[in-house]
């Protein structure tokens, strides 16, 4: 499940599930229309996600790519350990904004 929130040109996107092939389609179709829009900051909450594959990498890197063009940037916000960990490994935080939960 994913949950959509728009507030003043910042768009968060609460993902609800691990982001696997099936839930990475699910992102993608709700990313896409939202990419196409003038949104400045572009946010996905990862705090109830404990593992995403190559699908949702790949969701994310082809969401950084659009943003990018229209200088935007993507954040991914409340990330696991073992998720941020794989991030730092794959040198994704060079590419979007990564933070670990708070606890």
């Amino acid at each position: 499940m994913i949950e959509k929130n728009i507030s003043e040109g910042v768009v968060t996107l609460v993902v609800k599930g691990n982001i696997v092939a099936s839930m990475a389609k699910s992102l993608k179709e709700e990313m896409l229309p939202l990419l196409k829009e003038e949104f400045n900051e572009f946010t996905i909450d990862l705090d109830e996600v404990s593992s995403i594959d190559s699908s949702g990498v790949g969701v994310l890197i082809a969401a950084q790519n659009d943003l990018k063009k229209k200088n935007a940037q993507l954040t991914v916000i409340n990330v696991s350990e073992p998720i941020l960990k794989m991030f730092r490994i794959m040198r994704l935080d060079r590419h979007f904004n990564v933070h670990g939960k708070k606890d």
